[in-house]
């Protein structure tokens, strides 16, 4: 549990360290449930932003992990050598054909300070 004596930026920064923990230990808090530990840190505008702003980064990042997983499978790696596992997990998601990193982009999807619409086009050099 996060100090409440500490300055701000500290407690935010215990926060991170426990929700790391937790993901290194094979369970990843939710947004709420993240938000419902450490409720100080909710109250706090500039805090909140910033935890919805990390949050939604990693949730990117895991969103590029996992495609770059997928690529480096289909290009003839093991999964061992990938993902530090024999076989694949089956709670997590796979992208099927050739098309995988489209998947990533899909309407709705939250890329830095945007937010993915619609495909506009598709050619040769990508997807707009």
């Amino acid at each position: 549990m996060v100090d409440k004596t500490l300055p701000a930026d500290e407690r935010l920064n215990q926060m991170l360290v426990e929700y790391f923990d937790a993901r290194d230990s094979g369970r990843t808090p939710s947004r709420d449930e993240l938000l419902a530990m450490h409720p100080d840190l909710s109250d706090d505008s500039d805090l909140s932003e910033q935890i919805d702003e990390f949050l939604d980064n990693q949730q990117l990042f895991d969103r590029f992990s996992e495609a770059l997983e997928v690529t480096a499978i289909s290009a003839g790696q093991d999964t061992a050598s990938v993902q530090g596992r024999a076989t694949p997990d089956p709670s997590r998601p796979t992208v099927l054909g050739g098309d995988h990193r489209a998947a990533m982009f899909e309407p709705g999807v939250r890329f830095g300070d945007y937010e993915i619409l619609e495909e506009i086009a598709r050619g040769g050099m990508g997807v707009v």
